[in-house]
């Protein structure tokens, strides 16, 4: 349903709503090329996303090849693209010195705690870690600050920028603690006033405020500076975002809103997200897209058949693939995650994606291939352990991939290496300094700095030294880094640097947004969360709409992965790929 140019020009609230792969962006692009042919300038614009990748996405897509604008107006429509956040941020005058997260790096919110006798060990995304049902792990200062994040980012009863703080409301917070709703509330109350005598904001603070503050003082708030509002990624905004989104689409300074998201794709009800929000909102114009042009038949049937509601159906005349896999073992996992990057080129940008439920599952995906010397890369996490140095917490940084490579060839019978590469293995041993006087060659400086240097004889620079396992252990690093670089070296059938760059792992919720030819979406599925399946009927509405997402990322080939993990596994897989009636045979199944 395309909307002709006469409806368009007459609407105030236009939405964009597709499945994923529809063309949501293109249509953003398109509708901005209209515009500025219509006589809108590029100040005249704002576009507003949920995540800073998407937003750092979108300005390349405004300034690329399909885009209205070019290379040349990179730096002013990154002015121009924020998330709603950041935006909010500055127009309610907050410093980002003064926010603080409660995730592990302000020892502010740790002294808050501590000095009432509460115990606070702050490690990643607390809602994110109540929502995996690792709520157990958490300590009781990262509980109660979850259920504040959680009571603000509903922002269902905002009142002078607070959401009330009532025992009624904590009891439908899904995090557990020891303390009863009537003593929850009394610690979150001081904290709040304490974040206000300190002047801290935590992120959900300057939303509210702000939200609060358009809605009964406008006229003292500051509105964005543009006659035109692009609001991607609607689905994911929690009510207290969407005040403040609806507050400004139904403001009369604003020529046109355009709205673009998907209901089905709503997977952040942690954060408040609510799936309705977008598919209610009072609209002009509304251009539905159910085809896709990312992903092939195979993969929307198995899409559809985990969310038949979507109505998703490939617009791609290739067939592709949908199957399942068991993997046993480790070496099963590494060389699933190989044949795929083989099979899907990477030299094309071919990614292969290992996708998990939770984030133990995917730093359980990660350990299984460092053990088997195949690099990777995150979506969205580390994955070094948490014991390692805070500036090592990416396994397979540029340094490392050279330093593994480098070994290898020494491991196949390098003797000697140029000074460039000489210098990046010697730089990263201990004693460098020492090692260059030890060995037969001098040192020249930095490779940048030096032309014509002479080749180094490598092995002389660590005696003492049989082989490149002995070398491993005299790199400057940690050992968990050292036995990775090794087991990499080691394993001749690996591309170090493809590897490394094209397999990422991740969960569901990190790959958002994102796309890659060839797609493994682990079936393994906590204890906990397959009780909520059954039994909360919302919950497994979301769930669905995850996987859902999951499968949709794959652009020519789906892996559903069973077995890997021991325990339950993902009801959506228990009788096999969930598919919508066919007659194709396309849909296969290896073990």
């Amino acid at each position: 349903m395309i909307p002709d140019a006469d409806e368009l020009n007459d609407a105030d609230v236009y939405r964009i709503r597709g499945v994923p792969g529809a063309g949501k962006t293109t249509e953003i692009l398109h509708r901005t090329e209209e515009l500025l042919d219509d006589g809108y300038e590029l100040d005249d614009f704002r576009w507003i996303s949920f995540t800073n990748s998407h937003a750092r996405d979108l300005v390349i897509d405004l300034c690329g090849g399909d885009g209205p604008f070019t290379p040349d107006d990179f730096d002013t429509v990154a002015e121009r693209v924020t998330t709603l956040h950041s935006l909010v941020k500055s127009l309610n005058g907050v410093n980002g010195d003064d926010i603080v997260t409660g995730a592990g790096d302000d020892d502010t919110i740790h002294e808050f705690f501590t000095d009432r006798g509460i115990r606070f060990k702050p490690s990643g995304n607390l809602l994110r870690k109540a929502e995996e049902d690792e709520s157990r792990e958490m300590s009781e200062g990262e509980k109660l600050l979850a259920i504040d994040q959680w009571l603000m980012q509903h922002g269902d009863a905002i009142d002078a920028s607070r959401v009330e703080l009532t025992p009624e409301w904590i009891d439908e917070v899904p995090v557990d603690t020891t303390y009863a709703g009537s003593e929850v509330a009394a610690i979150l109350a001081e904290y709040r006033a304490w974040k206000d005598e300190q002047g801290l904001y935590e992120h959900h603070d300057y939303i509210c405020e702000y939200a609060t503050k358009l809605h009964e003082e406008p006229q003292y708030a500051r509105w964005p500076d543009c006659s035109v509002l692009f609001i991607d990624e609607f689905q994911d905004y929690a009510p207290a975002e969407y005040l403040i989104l609806r507050e400004w689409m139904d403001a009369d300074q604003y020529d046109l809103a355009v709205i673009a998201g998907d209901e089905n794709q709503s997977i952040y009800s942690f954060k408040g997200a609510k799936p309705w929000l977008f598919d209610e909102t009072p609209v002009d114009v509304e251009n539905v897209r159910r085809q896709s042009y990312r992903c092939p038949e195979a993969v929307t049937r198995v899409a559809r058949g985990i969310l038949p509601e979507s109505g998703i159906n490939s617009a791609l005349d290739d067939e592709g693939v949908a199957r399942e896999q068991s993997l046993w073992t480790d070496v099963e996992a590494a060389e699933l995650a190989l044949s795929l990057l083989d099979r899907h080129d990477a030299d094309d940008g071919g990614d292969v994606y290992l996708l998990a439920r939770t984030n133990r599952h995917a730093k359980s995906i990660a350990r299984a291939l460092r053990k088997q010397g195949v690099p990777f890369s995150g979506i969205g996490m580390k994955f070094a352990p948490a014991y390692a140095d805070p500036e090592e917490t990416h396994p397979w940084t540029d340094r490392w991939i050279d330093v593994a490579e480098l070994l290898r060839g020494m491991a196949a019978g390098t003797d000697v290496l140029d000074y460039e590469d000489a210098y990046q293995l010697i730089d990263a041993a201990v004693a460098s300094d020492r090692r260059w006087r030890q060995c037969d060659a001098d040192y020249a400086g930095p490779p940048a700095d030096v032309e014509d240097a002479p080749d180094v004889p490598i092995w002389t620079a660590f005696p003492g030294c049989s082989d490149i396992s002995d070398i491993a252990q005299k790199l400057e690093t940690g050992g968990w880094r050292k036995k990775m670089v090794l087991t990499a070296a080691e394993s001749p059938g690996v591309d170090i640097r493809e590897a490394a760059e094209n397999i990422k792992i991740g969960t569901i919720h990190a790959a958002k947004g994102r796309q890659a030819p060839a797609v493994v979406t682990f079936a393994g599925y906590p204890r906990n969360l397959a009780e909520k399946w059954w039994d909360d009927d919302e919950f497994r509405a979301e769930e669905r709409r995850l996987y859902y997402v999951a499968a949709t990322r794959a652009s020519e080939e789906l892996v559903i992965a069973r077995e890997f993990f021991s325990g339950k596994q993902m009801p959506l897989f228990r009788d096999g790929l969930p598919h919508s009636t066919t007659d194709s045979t396309e849909t296969q199944h290896a073990d």
